[in-house]
């Protein structure tokens, strides 16, 4: 390895490291590494700012303000009522409720989106029963990023393997959604293991089950007009491509046009709602990140693949898919699968593998942002939008639950991967 790419690893591990020791906040260790990349000259400031996903940043802050202002009619509060009723008081049904709501949204918007929408719900309802809300939580958080994995538009790393490999949005679906749906049912296990029973209090869903849901909305008419408002931006979300417009501008643009009729309220809100270290953090992750790809050490990774995997395909595909997820837990998705397409498409089309290596791709790729805290966008935005509640999600506490739902996603993927394709 040169000098630059054990800097930049270097660093990086080291910014991995303050935040999983919890020493600084970890906007700052993100922070910190990315400037520490930039002063020592190992990527340039322009080529830096470069690497910064504005897209990501612009999508997060316009939903941001979106979710806020929702908060503000009792929204969420109506709809927590509605899934504990339609649980009947079940914790598990609920939870089943809620990370099948999320995993299905997620297959056709933004799962950052989703979480934002969805966690608030999660998180209401549990202060309503005057119960753990981390079960809930953690379900909708490796729910989003599982549900992702099924289709063409929903996670980034899907978009640019189909856009490469010229694969259809149905290519996707009969491909990834069988393990996408077993791996769904096996999530309750990971919430069995860490939590034990979601016993609901009976006294709590006696009180609920008397609850008039409708006294909750504050401003029935204003909450028509801003649904109608969010179906246009997830349509936007849906058909962004078509009519050639980022899923920032179409979030930020909806968020404004929602908090329009807000008035003097709308500085409050927007200060209440915008997680600033959240973004802050994604900046100097991007940052980081992209010292990595610029100094080719992520190339690099996919070079030893190549040499050492020709002529053994079902090895390949479980180094793939292992790999994919491991490295996908720590390092951001997008760059490594940019990387990692030219290699595959070696693969396929110079080492005789089947084409069935795009799907094991996908699925280490997205399944690997369950891993850890950093893994994927909305396990952060979920751990600030928990925070606010009381709950602290450390790095520790993630890892410990992230792992093993990881582990056990891919190994689901593998036994499915090799029945389907190497059979």
């Amino acid at each position: 390895m040169s000098l630059p790419q054990i800097a930049s690893t270097v660093i990086f591990i080291g910014s991995v490291a303050l935040i999983a020791t919890e020493k600084v906040k970890r906007e700052v260790a993100a922070l910190l590494g990315g400037s520490l990349v930039i002063i020592l000259g190992i990527l340039p400031q322009d080529k830096a700012f470069h690497y910064i996903d504005l897209n990501t940043l612009g999508l997060l802050l316009g939903m941001m303000v979106v979710a806020g202002v929702l908060k503000e009619t009792g929204l969420f509060e109506y709809l927590a009522i509605k899934a504990i009723k339609l649980g009947k008081g079940n914790g598990w049904i609920i939870f089943m409720y809620l990370s099948g709501v999320t995993a299905l949204v997620s297959t056709v918007i933004n799962n950052v989106t989703t979480v934002l929408l969805v966690a608030p719900i999660a998180l209401s309802m549990a202060e309503i029963m005057k119960i753990n809300a981390l079960p809930y939580i953690y379900g909708i958080v490796f729910a989003s990023n599982i549900g992702g994995t099924a289709t063409l538009i929903g996670d980034p790393p899907n978009v640019m393997i189909g856009s490469f490999a010229h694969l259809s949005f149905m290519d996707f679906i009969y491909n990834l959604a069988p393990v996408v749906f077993v791996i769904m049912l096996s999530l309750p296990i990971v919430i069995k293991v860490f939590f034990g029973n979601l016993t609901i209090p009976r006294e709590s869903w006696d009180t609920i089950s008397r609850v008039d849901e409708d006294k909750l909305i504050k401003d029935s008419k204003g909450l028509k007009l801003k649904i109608l408002i969010l179906l246009g931006i997830i349509l936007g979300f849906v058909f962004h491509g078509y009519i050639g417009l980022p899923a920032a501008t179409v979030a930020i643009f909806g968020a404004m046009i929602m908090i329009l009729p807000c008035g003097e309220e709308a500085d409050r809100i927007v200060k209440e709602s915008v997680e600033l270290n959240t973004l802050l953090f994604f900046i100097g992750f991007f940052i980081m990140v992209g010292a990595l790809e610029h100094t080719g050490v992520i190339n690099s990774l996919g070079n030893f693949f190549v040499k050492y995997m020709r002529g053994k395909p079902i090895l390949a595909s479980n180094v793939l898919l292992w790999g994919s997820g491991f490295i996908s837990a720590f390092v951001d998705n997008i760059p490594y699968t940019a990387a990692m397409l030219y290699f595959v498409d070696d693969l396929i089309k110079h080492a005789h593998f089947s084409s069935a290596f795009w799907w094991v791709l996908a699925l280490g790729t997205c399944l690997g942002g369950n891993g850890t805290l950093i893994g994927a966008s909305p396990n952060i935005v979920v751990a600030e939008i928990a925070k606010k509640s009381g709950y602290r999600i450390t790095f520790s506490d993630f890892l410990k639950i992230g792992m093993f739902t990881m582990i056990l996603c891919l190994v689901i993927s593998s036994i499915y991967v090799a029945l389907r394709y190497f059979m």
